[in-house]
């Protein structure tokens, strides 16, 4: 991921260098920043996309475990009435693994629902960018 911002940022500096030693008309320019941003907001859905699925994931994922902790919480009370120490000692410890994945999963989906919200006003922005660089190309009459 760094190694292609750095190639994308030595082009676009590149690009920057060739626009000063060679001006090109103001529609040219328009039509590649035009192009430069519609680019950045396909970018931009599909990642809020990507991020979309990773929180679906995680919320049924959150649904399972709880489900798991709720089914072993009463398994182990039910091999210990029973007396049945090894089946409650397997069962306490998938209890405390599905405890664990809960929580790294609780702890994990407020950050991607906050990644998904500042993808989703990267995309408000650049909507609007876009919309205003095509009003500048395309004046109404």
């Amino acid at each position: 991921m760094f190694l292609e911002r750095l190639v994308q940022n030595v082009e676009e500096q590149m690009l920057a260098l060739g626009r000063q030693l060679w001006r090109t008309d103001p529609r040219t320019q328009l039509r590649e920043d035009v192009q430069h941003v519609s680019h950045d907001l396909h970018d931009r859905r599909a990642a809020l996309e990507c991020c979309g699925v990773e929180i679906d994931g995680l919320r049924k994922r959150i649904n399972g475990n709880q489900a798991a902790v709720a089914r072993l919480t009463a398994q182990v009370g039910t091999a210990l009435a029973r007396g049945a120490a090894d089946e409650a000692w397997r069962d306490a410890l998938d209890l405390d693994r599905a405890h664990q994945d809960l929580a790294d999963d609780q702890a994990r989906l407020p950050k991607q629902e906050k990644l998904a919200a500042t993808i989703e006003l990267q995309i408000r922005f650049l909507t609007r960018r876009l919309a205003r660089l095509q009003d500048q190309l395309y004046p109404s009459a």
